[in-house]
């Protein structure tokens, strides 16, 4: 890897959009960068650690909102909400990120969200079409740690979209 490169990822994970925007701007540096350690791209990284500026900046200039993971097939929408980062996500979803998009092992960004109580997360994802029925059923990941409030939203959501209920 470049030493730019380095460089402009290391600023992505601190949240140094001065930084970023700079290597954006002067260096030319690609906003679809892969940190080869981990296979995430710049933009994955950014909406992990929390940085809004960063990934509006990152897709200002181009970044693939719906790229996976060469390994985990994990992508930014899901590392956002993971975190629990509702601004992130409402971001992505208003610029049109694929709500359905599963990793590897079949999780969408629900399940990331519910699996770690993220309910104002778990909401947004909903109101943009994501699916509580997808998958293995989202409401065990949200059983497994005990997420109550979570529970309680994905069961009145399983009665409003299941005919059978």
């Amino acid at each position: 890897m470049r030493e730019e490169e380095e460089k402009f990822l290391e600023a992505i994970k601190k949240g140094d959009s001065i930084q970023v925007q700079r290597l954006l701007d002067i260096k030319g540096l690609n906003s679809n960068c892969i940190d080869e350690s981990t296979q995430d791209s710049a933009l994955m990284s950014a909406c992990f650690q929390g940085h809004l500026n960063v990934v509006k900046l990152l897709v200002d200039h181009g970044a693939d909102i719906n790229m996976k993971n060469a390994t985990t097939s994990g992508t930014a929408l899901q590392s956002a909400s993971q975190n629990g980062h509702a601004d992130i996500v409402e971001f992505l979803l208003e610029n049109g990120v694929n709500v359905h998009v599963a990793n590897n092992a079949g999780e969408t960004a629900l399940h990331a969200a519910a699996f770690n109580g993220h309910l104002d997360v778990m909401r947004l994802l909903v109101e943009y079409g994501a699916d509580v029925n997808v998958n293995g059923n989202v409401l065990m990941s949200a059983c497994i740690n005990g997420h109550l409030p979570a529970i309680e939203y994905l069961i009145g959501e399983f009665i409003v979209h299941d005919p059978k209920l």
